[in-house]
């Protein structure tokens, strides 16, 4: 069943469009908001870098920039403006990387606008530019209304709601038979029967993979199966990181499959190494081997320059309950039949606009959910029983079970510190308490525990780096705890984890995942933090990156939030069960004085 307000029809399309003009606007309307903000408020939200000096270029336009700390949300390849103050053009550059140990940033002139001289002497910051690409997606919606051809029909009505979807049989005789053989042998049972969904269901097909259940693998093998039968598949999906994985994973289990990644050079760096061959453009893909299978794999926003000119059999989309519902059209205006892979209750879409209609935030994958039901996959092969148990239960309606070789691991603890009663093997998931109260975005004795904690693990209890992850939800936080491990690392040569907000690692995992919640306000967590704090979406991401020990540092006076909203209440009381039922070790005595637990 639909969700309110979202039932499908022939109508979607004037209202997508709308959405994109509005989103268009609002993205436009926040970036002159940002800019009006100070310099260090805009520096704690993570979107601008003050502070910047200048310490080289290289010939290929790469700029060494010194920077003292990073807390931005950029990645690789997001676009931005190099100056020294608003009143400035400034020098369009791209996003490279950063150097944690050294201290240094890595920017690249842009191709359109990247030409003007850098001074070298006066501090410099760094601000987004403003990206909409909403021009893409209005096209694809124009190009599927109105062109009257048999792919364009069958995609219109997939999206309409208006799909006949079936079992092809002599598709599903083939998938089966493939069962047999490697590499799609020795697939659990969940997983074969998504395998044979993924390759007979005919025009659409759905496959939600829980966290650590493999589903990247299995596209990967269907991937495999539809170009070996002859298919010409499109893998695409809203990350140039996601199609790559789904590239990589299918050179890795079949050899005999070429994959081409169509895309910018930032694009495919993780490619390196690799059998894919990466290429600028869709003109640049050689012509298919003789007797070898071929899949192209590109971007959504990187379709737009093929909406009239290319086809394709099969457009699978990776992490499809990522991709907006107004920039799927991208993807089904290049094909004929359509692969989902995702899992609508991680991290969904992100929206800068506030939209009436519910279209605005909703994944193409979560919108064709409601009307044809995913295939789950039912095993995880990360989280331990331990873990596992909660996740599964809220989200999953408990049918996500662990493998036996994942259920049974346990933390290696080195026993004899001052942190084995929470790092205790027997309890894989557990709650650290630290009950200060009416903090909000930041509290430093919360801190000082996961300091404390993170340090002990990778000293003591001598974790790789690699191995371990702190998650907060707010920047100020990451900010104060960084600061504090890179103070108790140092002596001890160790590099720093990854300390950051759980949309940087979603489909990530560690040994070890420590989270701080950090807030305890009730009356501030009930206002308008409500949505995003108590996000559930958020919370299963948070839970289920660990593979043997999940930590989650909190005062017991966050989860005497109210909030007015009744889905927020909802989403709240998860919290609440939460607390009520993982262990609990109290660290107040140790981080708090009397009367020093208030803000």
């Amino acid at each position: 069943m639909s969700p309110a307000g979202v039932a499908p029809g022939a109508g979607i399309w004037e209202r997508l469009e709308l959405l994109l003009h509005r989103e268009a606007n609002a993205v436009a309307l926040g970036h002159r908001e940002l800019l009006a903000l100070p310099v260090e408020e805009r520096v704690e939200r993570g979107e601008c870098l003050a502070g910047l000096r200048l310490l080289g270029e290289e010939a290929d336009g790469t700029l060494r920039l010194e920077c003292p700390e990073n807390l931005s949300k950029w990645r690789r390849g997001d676009g931005l403006l190099l100056r020294a103050s608003a009143d400035e053009p400034g020098v369009k550059v791209v996003y490279e990387g950063f150097d944690v140990e050294a201290r240094v940033l890595r920017v690249r002139r842009s191709p359109w606008g990247g030409t003007g001289a850098v001074n070298r002497e006066i501090p410099l910051r760094l601000d987004p530019e403003p990206v909409s690409l909403h021009e893409v997606a209005l096209e694809a919606i124009r190009a599927l209304r109105f062109r009257r051809d048999a792919a364009a029909q069958a995609a219109r009505a997939v999206l309409e709601g208006r799909a006949d979807v079936a079992i092809a049989p002599r598709d599903e005789e083939y998938a089966e038979k493939l069962l047999t053989a490697r590499p799609y042998a020795g697939l659990e049972d969940s997983k074969r029967a998504a395998f044979v969904a993924a390759v007979a269901k005919r025009p659409v097909a759905l496959v939600q993979g829980p966290p650590g259940s493999g589903k990247t693998y299995l596209a990967a093998l269907a991937v495999s199966a539809l170009a070996r039968r002859g298919e010409r598949v499109l893998v695409t999906a809203f990350t140039h990181r996601a199609v790559n994985q789904v590239l990589r994973k299918l050179a890795e289990a079949d050899p005999g499959c070429d994959a081409v990644k169509v895309g910018p050079p930032h694009g495919t760096d993780d490619l390196e190494g690799t059998a894919v061959l990466a290429v600028r453009s869709m003109g640049a893909v050689p012509p298919p081997a003789p007797r070898r299978p071929q899949v192209v794999g590109a971007v959504v926003l990187g379709l737009g320059k093929i909406l009239g000119t290319a086809r394709f059999d099969r457009v699978v989309f990776d992490e499809a309950a990522q991709v907006p519902l107004a920039f799927a059209p991208c993807g089904f205006a290049v094909g004929a039949r359509f692969l989902l892979v995702g899992d609508h209750r991680q991290l969904g879409p992100i929206v800068q606009g506030e939209h009436d209609d519910p279209l605005a935030s909703l994944s193409v994958f979560e919108y064709l959910a409601a009307e044809h039901e995913p295939s789950l996959l039912r095993t995880t092969w990360r989280m331990n029983e331990g873990i596992n148990a909660f996740p599964s239960r809220c989200f999953y309606g408990g049918q996500l079970e662990p493998h036996a070789d994942a259920a049974a691991r346990r933390f290696p603890l080195v026993p004899g510190g001052p942190f084995d009663a929470i790092l205790d093997p027997g309890l894989p998931a557990v709650v650290a308490t630290v009950h200060h109260e009416g903090f909000r975005t930041r509290c430093e004795p919360e801190a000082r525990a996961v300091a404390d904690l993170v340090a002990d693990l990778l000293i003591r209890q001598r974790l790789a780096p690699g191995d371990v992850a702190v998650v907060s939800p707010f920047r100020a936080q990451i900010r104060e705890i960084r600061t504090l491990l890179q103070r108790a690392l140092r002596p001890a040569g160790k590099e720093l984890p990854v300390v950051d907000t759980v949309e940087r690692i979603q489909g990530q995992e560690r040994e070890a995942v420590v989270v701080s919640l950090t807030a305890s306000d009730p009356e501030h967590l009930a206002g308008e933090q409500a949505a995003f704090f108590f996000s559930p979406n958020r919370l299963n991401v948070t839970l289920t990156r660990a593979r043997t020990k999940l930590v989650l540092v909190a005062s017991r006076h966050l989860f005497r939030a109210l909030p007015p909203a009744f889905d927020d209440l909802r989403n709240a009381d998860l919290f609440r069960r939460l607390y009520r039922e993982l262990p609990r070790v109290d660290l107040t005595s140790r981080y708090i004085e009397d009367g020093d637990r208030r803000r």
